[in-house]
C-alpha cells in the first residue's frame, strides 16, 4: 500500500472520491491514446464511465510527446519529486496550524 510506505496521511471520504474519480479519468484516457481502445471500447469492455481527456495534463508540465509513456527510471523520479513537494507542503500545513 503506497500511503502506508510513504507515510501519508490517511484520507477522508471526500479525498476518496475524489482520487477514484481521477483514477478512472486517467484510465480512461490512457486505454484510448496509449493502448488504443476506442472510446465505446472503454465503456462496454473495460466498464469505464469517465470521460477521456483529450490533452495529456503531463505534457505541459514535462513536455515530451503527449501520452507517450515515461521510461521507468524517469517515471520513479518524478513521482518521488512530486512526493517530496507535497510533503513538504502538508508539513508546513501542519506547522502552520500549531504556530
Amino acid at each position: 500500500m503506497v500511503f502506508l510506505r510513504y507515510r501519508l496521511p490517511s484520507w477522508t471520504a471526500s479525498e476518496h472520491a475524489r482520487h477514484k474519480r481521477a483514477d478512472r479519468l486517467a484510465a480512461a484516457s490512457e486505454a484510448v491514446h496509449v493502448a488504443g481502445w476506442s472510446r465505446e471500447e472503454v465503456r462496454s469492455t473495460l466498464k469505464i464511465r469517465a470521460a477521456v481527456l483529450q490533452d495529456d495534463p503531463l505534457a505541459a508540465v514535462y513536455g515530451g510527446t503527449p501520452w507517450e509513456p515515461w521510461p521507468p527510471a524517469l517515471a520513479c523520479e518524478r513521482f518521488l519529486l512530486e512526493l517530496e513537494r507535497l510533503t513538504r507542503l502538508v508539513k508546513d500545513r501542519e506547522e502552520g496550524q500549531h504556530a
